[in-house]
């Protein structure tokens, strides 16, 4: 829905006489210029405007009485400002898409750049308005910025995309109206043209397949986690009951006491927590597991994946990351490795990630949004490792080791209880006791392969030979265990001074 301020500019255009500009950000240009169009046969029942598309290549005029787009003519930007100066009518709009670059310093056009301010400096008032649909995160130069008045289009929400969902499946003759909230909830994060799109895939596929019909949710899924993971690196994890990160006692006693707190609204919830550990300590379990346990969405998020060679490209992204989370809230917001987000973006890049973060950041920080961050990282330098464990940054900051005896114990007993076996109690006392300082996927991996084994060789999982094979395997893998202790040993001895215990630690 297209911000109310956009129709106040145009009725003063209107009533007043003057010119005027606005810039609007928005995910869906399509979309968002029929908006335009509906807004203006609405508010002008008599006297309808000359209306004009005006891309870098080309403009088009929109005629009111076809209620289409005409042929487009293939002008160059510069010739179509020429058309907006000339322009001879009472009341004209001009709608233009994408024309960021041409305003650059480096590598846009001077007459473009110099034609906004000096468009909206004329003493001539000829009741024009110009409207800049832009990507999210766009910029213009300081040269215009001034002279715009910017506001925002977000992704659509779960409201705002039912009636479209009720229209799609009525045109395609499929009664499903008691999916109308969880078809839109799965096109959460999309465009309104991408999500309308494809529903109109899904539906077309399962209009004469009862069978499909009862998948569309899944396929539906389906597609968007592939959009997402391909535009924004972004994933949707699914938890399971199963997903219990053993260990973590005094990390679950604080969520008890802080859940009010997580995913509410306002700057008083809960902003974030950061765990730092070793590899396969539960981390990304943890995410899983909170998602599951509070009802909310868990998003994972890889930040290599919107890195972009084109100029704030990169930045651009990260702003649509932003909005796109903004629509799944409330939600749990992972991002794993989080130490490489914060300690590569200096000479090698040029500063990209350290701006890119930085918008991450400040949006996290100023947003009312029910998101929870939960950050992981396996390593910090003591640079970055202080600034991002002062007060403020994070609302909790915990040491996430390797488990304790205990621990251990619950997840061997849990893992082998997953693939059904049945093994001697004396056998997990015994696994539990000799694998000090291995991480919880030390053990689900030495499980998993003991298993296996003996499914292969077709031994019983209470036969000496299961036992002697399963030590073997803790006693091959001790000396990479023993090394990553050492490895770890200065970050462990660190995070006694500034980090909080998510648990017990190993016994010594």
């Amino acid at each position: 829905m297209i911000p109310s301020k956009i129709q106040d500019v145009f009725t003063r255009i209107r009533t007043n006489g003057e010119n005027g500009a606005i810039k609007i950000e928005t995910p869906d240009l399509v979309h968002t210029t029929h908006e335009i169009v509906d807004m203006i046969m609405l508010m002008n029942s008599e006297e309808k405007p000359a209306l004009y598309m005006v891309r870098p290549d080309r403009i088009t005029e929109y005629f009111w009485d076809r209620a289409d787009w005409g042929q487009p003519q293939e002008l160059s930007i510069e010739k179509s400002l020429e058309t907006v100066e000339k322009s001879r009518n009472t009341l004209a709009v001009f709608i233009f898409w994408d024309i960021a670059q041409r305003l650059d310093d480096r590598d846009g056009q001077p007459s473009v750049r110099c034609f906004i301010p000096q468009f909206l400096l004329s003493p001539k008032a000829t009741r024009k308005f110009l409207v800049f649909l832009e990507p999210l995160g766009t910029q213009y130069p300081n040269i215009v910025a001034p002279y715009i008045s910017s506001v925002t289009e977000l992704y659509p929400s779960r409201e705002e995309l039912i009636p479209m969902v009720r229209r799609e499946m009525l045109q395609a003759k499929i009664e499903l109206s008691d999916k109308e909230a969880e078809l839109s909830s799965a096109l959460l994060g999309l465009t309104y043209t991408g999500s309308q799109q494809m529903l109109r895939i899904a539906l077309d596929r399962c209009k004469d397949n009862m069978d499909i019909q009862k998948g569309l949710l899944d396929y539906l899924n389906r597609q968007k986690e592939e959009i997402l993971a391909h535009t924004l690196g972004m994933s949707i994890l699914k938890p399971t009951s199963d997903d219990i990160p053993y260990g973590l006692d005094f990390l679950m006693e604080d969520l008890k006491v802080h859940s009010h707190l997580i995913c509410a609204e306002g700057q008083d919830r809960e902003k974030g927590w950061l765990l730092i550990g070793t590899p396969g300590s539960g981390k990304s379990l943890l995410a899983k597991y909170l998602g599951y346990q509070l009802g909310y969405p868990a998003i994972s998020f890889n930040i290599s994946s919107i890195m972009n060679s084109l100029v704030g490209q990169t930045e651009k992204n990260m702003y649509n990351l932003c909005k796109v989370l903004e629509t799944f809230a409330p939600c749990v917001f992972y991002m794993d490795e989080f130490e490489k987000a914060v300690s590569s973006g200096h000479e090698m890049d040029g500063g990209t990630m350290t701006r890119a973060m930085g918008i991450l950041f400040t949006w996290l920080n100023d947003t009312n949004a029910p998101i929870f961050l939960l950050a992981s990282a396996n390593n910090l330098d003591p640079q970055h490792g202080l600034a991002l464990t002062r007060k403020g940054r994070f609302s909790q900051i915990y040491w996430v080791g390797e488990p304790c005896y205990e621990a251990r114990h619950k997840i061997s007993k849990a893992n082998f209880e997953r693939k059904g076996v049945n093994v001697p109690e004396n056998l997990i006392k015994e696994l539990s006791e000799k694998t000090c300082y291995f991480s919880g996927a030390d053990l689900v991996w030495l499980i998993n392969e003991v298993i296996v084994e003996s499914r292969h060789y077709k031994y019983s999982p209470d036969s000496e030979q299961f036992k002697n094979r399963l030590m073997e395997l803790v006693d091959e893998n001790r000396g990479r265990v023993e090394t990553m202790k050492a490895q770890y040993d200065p970050l462990r001895n660190w995070a006694r001074a500034y980090c909080k215990p998510a648990g017990l630690p190993p016994e010594k």
